[in-house]
């Protein structure tokens, strides 16, 4: 009799949730797209599918962060959106960019917009929290003709609240994110409720955690990764934000930099210590560039930052949100905007120390780049990002680094070493390698004159230097 009745409760809680309605499934499935785009590997060419979200009107396509690459803008190619019953050969569409703290990608649709679309922005918004059942869409592509969307649902495990400066920030977080047990919508598409409101954005991709054992019980953890799925929602709130910094460029904006580098939050019995109450937090800087605006206002490695234009910074359940905060503060920054930080130093009462901000340096998006099909490698330009990830703090940029090296090539079949994507070029046939230009005008004459047979470099990898000698035809 309990089984019956348990049995009983099950089918009931179960249709308590009434069911999408085919009519809703569909008029919501008309704002999810499919995107095809090329990246371009100096002689290859790979195509990528994913899918992304109308948001307007105006053609306005938003991409999750992850799936395109932020490489350089001449290597992404051939954009073109796909939609159920539209043109098999697809509609062109130009990239806009990412926005500077998300990197979510921005797509614009060439007019004349194919039938049948119905932009996120014509449906209702709601909120989500914990226990709600859920639903999203993802569109399939068949033998490269026929596009047709899926549906997927599943309940909300776990949901942060999203701080407005108003509550504790102890259990928020800078953007709220919800997660559900398993796939709930495509990577780029939107998430609904019952109501057919939209709550969310699929964010992050969803991983499966699995525990394989071997005969003899040894265990082996392994993490499964559902390609183009997700489990992780941005709230619709924050997607709202995200659309409201579109960059002026396809590169990028010219975002505000002060030259912090490794951050790190302290903890609670340490910002005790300084004076701060308990819902508060302070970083320790590990490092500062040189020339850079914190290490011109007199900001030093160990340093502690209290705070920021006379407010403490919130303390958040993880130390990543917390860099998530600041890191969009900064972002969201402009050249020539001041903060005032309150920093201590050792055992000195704190002070306020002025930061000018100035524009980010270049990326790797707007790093020139040249390739050399004799010598079968190409180079690009040495970024801040290069220095800062083996730790050189000088904020010196010249030289050039390996970008792509071709399978089957003289710099693949090299030796004793061959030459590898990262490397550093420190000599070319007994030259210092001073900066990117000098190393392509070097290269470029062995690649154009048939005469020369052997290079020689000397290249550098995050802990040792290589002798590469590439044999040329």
């Amino acid at each position: 009799m309990k089984s019956l009745f348990f049995i009983f409760a099950l089918f009931f809680a179960a249709n308590l949730w009434p069911a999408v309605s085919e009519e809703l499934f569909e008029d919501r499935a008309k704002c999810v797209v499919y995107i095809k785009y090329a990246i371009n590997f100096e002689e290859e060419k790979r195509m990528c599918h994913i899918n992304g979200t109308l948001v307007n009107d105006d053609g306005l396509i938003v991409v999750s962060a992850g799936d395109i690459p932020m490489i350089q803008l001449d290597m992404l190619s051939d954009f073109k959106v796909y939609v159920k019953g539209g043109d098999i050969n697809g509609y062109p569409a130009d990239y806009l960019g990412a926005e500077s703290f998300s990197n979510a990608h921005f797509l614009k649709l060439r007019k004349p917009f194919p039938e049948g679309l119905k932009p996120l922005s014509k449906f209702p918004r709601a909120d989500f929290k914990v226990s709600d059942k859920v639903w999203g869409i993802k569109i399939m592509c068949e033998d490269n003709e026929a596009y047709y969307p899926i549906y997927l649902e599943n309940y909300i495990s776990f949901a942060e609240k999203r701080y407005d400066g108003k509550i504790s920030s102890v259990d928020c977080a800078p953007m709220k994110f919800g997660n559900t047990q398993d796939s709930v919508t495509a990577l780029g598409a939107p998430v609904f409720n019952s109501d057919g409101a939209v709550v969310g954005f699929g964010w992050g991709e969803t991983h499966l955690g699995y525990s394989l054992f071997s005969p003899k019980g040894d265990r082996i953890q392994v993490i499964l990764k559902d390609d183009g799925y997700s489990a992780q929602i941005l709230s619709i709130e924050d997607l709202n934000d995200i659309l409201a910094n579109i960059p002026k460029t396809p590169e990028g904006d010219k975002h505000g930099w002060a030259g912090f580098i490794g951050l790190k939050p302290i903890e609670r019995g340490v910002a005790e210590f300084v004076g701060l109450p308990p819902d508060k937090c302070a970083f320790v800087v590990s490092e500062v560039i040189e020339g850079s605006p914190v290490q011109k206002a007199g900001i030093k490695s160990g340093d502690i930052i209290l705070g920021c234009d006379g407010e403490n910074f919130p303390r958040f359940r993880s130390s990543s949100a917390l860099m998530d905060f600041f890191s969009r503060k900064m972002e969201r920054s402009n050249p020539g905007d001041k903060f005032k930080f309150r920093v201590a130093r050792g055992g000195e009462a704190p002070k306020e120390l002025d930061v000018s901000m100035v524009a980010r340096p270049k990326i790797l998006r707007e790093a020139e780049h040249s390739y050399f099909k004799r010598l079968g490698f190409s180079i690009r330009e040495f970024l801040l990002d290069d220095a800062i990830n083996r730790r050189i703090f000088d904020g010196k940029t010249d030289g050039a680094v390996v970008q792509y090296v071709k399978d089957n090539s003289p710099a693949s079949s090299a030796l004793p070493n061959r030459l590898v994507p990262g490397y550093i070029l420190r000599e070319i046939n007994g030259v210092p390698v001073k900066n990117y230009a000098e190393a392509v005008d070097t290269l470029k004459k062995f690649n154009d004159d048939t005469s020369m047979k052997e290079l020689v470099i000397l290249a550098e990898d995050f802990s040792q230097t290589k002798v590469v000698r590439i044999k040329l035809d």
